[in-house]
């Protein structure tokens, strides 16, 4: 696997002395080096590239800091009683997508 680290014998690499998981052992299907990801991209169409963005934009989001303690706490709020709107969730969404890179 490339990750711009070094390669072991197992398939998994080091990146800075850190190992990285690669697809195989993270969800139990086949790994693809980055170099082969890429290979791929290049032959999507640009409906298919536009859903692979969309899910980059989705894993950096779940992947923030402290994301899975706010949803836990929107969670909680809403099991207690609290209650959102869909106008206030489209504004957020608004919100969130003017400032996305």
């Amino acid at each position: 696997m490339n990750c711009g680290g070094s390669a072991r014998s197992d398939g998994e690499c080091t990146l800075q002395s850190r190992p990285c998981q690669s697809v195989r052992s993270t969800y139990g299907v086949a790994s693809m080096s980055v170099q082969e990801i890429e290979e791929q991209l290049a032959t999507l169409t640009p409906s298919e590239l536009e859903r692979v963005e969309k899910l980059v934009r989705i894993l950096r989001h779940v992947n923030e800091p402290g994301w899975k303690e706010r949803v836990a706490k929107a969670h909680a709020e809403m099991d207690a009683g609290k209650k959102y709107y869909e106008a206030d969730l489209q504004k957020v969404m608004g919100e969130r997508r003017a400032n996305a890179p």
